[in-house]
Order: C-alpha cells, then sequence, then structure tokens
C-alpha cells in the first residue's frame, strides 16, 4: 500500500483534504435531496388539496412555466400480448435481448432488433399503472420561433 500525501506545494490538495471535501460535498448532497423532495411533497399536496392538476407560474427571472402534479405511472406489460412475439422474432433474438442488455429496456432492445412488427406487439402490450406517489413536473414552455 502507498503512502497518503500529507503535505504538497501550492494550490493542490493533500489526500486527506480530498476526501474530508468528498465526505462534506456528499453529505451536501443528501441534506439538498432531502430538502428538494420535501419541498415537492409540500407543492403537490396543495395542489392536490385545491384540486388542480396543473396550474401556470411566472418566475421573476426564468418566465414562465407549467406545473402539474399527477401519480407516478409504471409500465407493465401484458404478457398474453407479449406471447404474440414469437411470431415476429426467433427465440435467439429473444435470448440475446435479455442476456445483453438485463435492466428494464430489454423490450425496447429486442423491438429494436426484431423490427416494426415487434415493436407494434411491444407497444400493444403496454399498460400504465398508476401509484400512490404524486409526481410534480415543472416544464418551461418552448420558445416560439418567429
Amino acid at each position: 500500500m502507498r503512502e497518503i500525501i500529507t503535505e504538497v506545494d501550492g494550490g493542490e490538495f493533500t489526500d486527506i483534504q480530498l476526501v474530508e471535501r468528498i465526505i462534506r460535498l456528499k453529505h451536501e448532497k443528501a441534506d439538498r435531496t432531502d430538502a428538494l423532495k420535501r419541498t415537492q411533497e409540500e407543492l403537490a399536496q396543495r395542489l392536490i388539496d385545491r384540486g388542480v392538476t396543473e396550474i401556470e407560474v411566472t418566475l421573476p427571472d426564468d418566465g414562465e412555466c407549467v406545473v402539474s402534479v399527477a401519480p407516478k405511472m409504471l409500465a407493465d406489460y401484458d404478457q398474453n400480448t407479449l406471447a404474440s412475439l414469437k411470431n415476429c422474432t426467433t427465440e435467439d433474438q429473444v435470448w440475446l435481448a435479455f442476456k445483453q442488455v438485463p435492466s428494464g429496456k430489454q423490450l425496447k432492445a429486442l423491438s429494436e432488433l426484431a423490427g416494426a412488427a415487434a415493436k407494434a406487439v411491444i407497444e400493444s402490450a403496454k399498460r400504465k399503472n398508476e401509484t400512490d406517489v404524486q409526481v410534480i413536473k415543472i416544464k418551461k414552455p418552448r420558445k416560439k420561433r418567429w
């Protein structure tokens, strides 16, 4: 194991100072994340209590934006509909997609491999399910081009 650098010339940080800085920045990030979450929950609850799902807000510095509150949606796929993928792709393509992309993007990768027919099957099988979590979305309108 190598030595820890405890002294440096000029404006550089020592190893210990860098470690301290990383720890401090991680704590600051956690504090800000918690504050952001609490603020979003407070705004969502206010809008829900008033029965509002969308408001237009004019900010002093940024101009207008649209704030909407809606339940978080999770994508779900109908297994019976997905079974018809065997008509438009091979088992090797399915296995390759699931093996190479083990995250939640398998069906997208499969639709790119197998083409438009598979993509249509996957889209028809897709369903959105509401959760109990309310999500705040803040959108700035696109700038108008003249």
